[in-house]
């Protein structure tokens, strides 16, 4: 279980997030959602470690994020993590070195799946591949919290089908997801709670089923509403 309380990053004087307050349990599918410059990043970088809070706490499992804790999570950025003298093969390699927890034939069925070769230079690939690279990574680990900051931010609609298939099937009782995205139509039936930022502060959240009875809307139009924006995935159909 992943637990936040009283979570603040500041740059200076400036406060870039918080406070947040925030529990998910094993199991849970969370969608942390937001326009660009709400904190969804921050809120991702601090709880995989990679930023340290102002003030505040992470805790997994009841337990402080240490070295240990860390190897529970996996953790996909939205920019690229790799060198790009790197071939696919290398990508995979550096991400085995480190997480020996990394299913290679897991690995393999996606890179085949979606047309993908060990061999190929990143520096290379399109945004779209390049994307599906650094995604396959992150999933083939065997992880017990994934965070996916714009996973599908690159791909093309057919693309993000398949990718959103793949976290259906990696979604179980044994792991934990939380995934940002501003495909809100797109994931929502993935959704088991749903986290709304603006401006580094919690606008909404909780059950998602729960927020949409009590509203009367759907996720998107409560995003719509709360922003009065068009969403990227307004032109697509549900899956």
């Amino acid at each position: 279980m992943l637990e936040i309380h009283q979570l603040v990053k500041k740059y200076k004087n400036q406060t870039a997030l918080g406070p947040i307050n925030m529990t998910l349990h094993t199991g849970a599918f969370l969608g942390l959602l937001g326009p660009n410059g709400s904190g969804k990043s921050t809120l991702l970088r601090l709880i995989a470690g990679v930023t340290k809070p102002t003030t505040g706490k992470v805790s997994w499992n009841q337990g402080n994020m240490s070295e240990v804790t860390l190897q529970d999570i996996a953790f996909l950025p939205d920019s690229n993590p790799f060198p790009s003298w790197m071939r696919v093969s290398d990508a995979i390699q550096f991400t085995n070195l480190f997480f020996p927890d990394f299913d290679h034939q897991r690995c393999n069925e996606y890179l085949e799946e979606f047309d993908l070769q060990s061999h190929q230079k990143l520096i290379h690939l399109s945004k779209g591949n390049l994307a599906k690279v650094k995604l396959i990574v992150t999933l083939c680990r065997k992880a017990k919290l994934y965070l996916l900051d714009e996973p599908l931010e690159g791909l093309d609609i057919s693309s993000r089908k398949k990718m959103l298939l793949l976290l259906a099937r990696l979604s179980h009782d044994q792991c934990s997801i939380i995934l940002s995205s501003h495909h809100v139509r797109e994931i929502d039936q993935l959704l088991t709670d749903i986290v709304i930022l603006k401006k580094g502060e919690v606008n909404l959240q909780g059950d998602k089923d729960t927020i949409q009875a009590n509203m009367g809307l759907s996720i998107e139009e409560i995003y719509q509403d709360l922003f009065q924006e068009v969403l990227a995935d307004d032109f697509t159909a549900p899956l």
